[in-house]
Formats: structure tokens, sequence, C-alpha cells
């Protein structure tokens, strides 16, 4: 699900692999312009260092938040 309300100072992408755990990371606007978070790629890139940073996707009720995320663009190589 992507969370891109204008009311919001960041847009948030959270990754759900089930019903009570997911993954959410938050960019800011100006930062969510350079990148696509509908492709599938930049998608995986995330869910991938999720898992690197600790995320057992496989447990229920297994939450991870990340804010200010946008180090992430280019560590991740996630520009358009």
């Amino acid at each position: 699900m992507i969370n891109e309300m204008p009311s919001r100072d960041f847009v948030s992408l959270r990754i759900y692999s089930s019903k009570t755990s997911f993954f959410e990371v938050s960019f800011s606007w100006k930062g969510n312009w350079s990148i696509n978070l509908h492709k599938p790629n930049t998608c995986a890139r995330i869910i991938k260092y999720a898992i690197a940073l600790g995320w057992d996707y496989s447990q229920e009720k297994k939450q991870m938040k990340m804010d200010q995320a946008d180090f992430l663009i280019a560590e991740l190589g996630l520009e358009d």
C-alpha cells in the first residue's frame, strides 16, 4: 500500500506479508519524485533490504518501520 496523502510530509510504502506483519518505509516528497514505488523491481529491492535488516516476514505481528529513508534511494539504486 502506498500512502501519498498531500496533507502528510512524506510518502510511505507499506509491504504486508500477512494481515499483521508489515514493513513500512517513508520517503520525503522530494525524494519520492526520483523513484517509482509502483515498479516491482523497486519493491523487490526494498523488501530484500528489510529482510537483511531483520524483518522476519514469515512471523505474525512482525512490524518494522523506517522513517526518513531517502538515503535508500542512492544506497539501493532506486532512481528511475
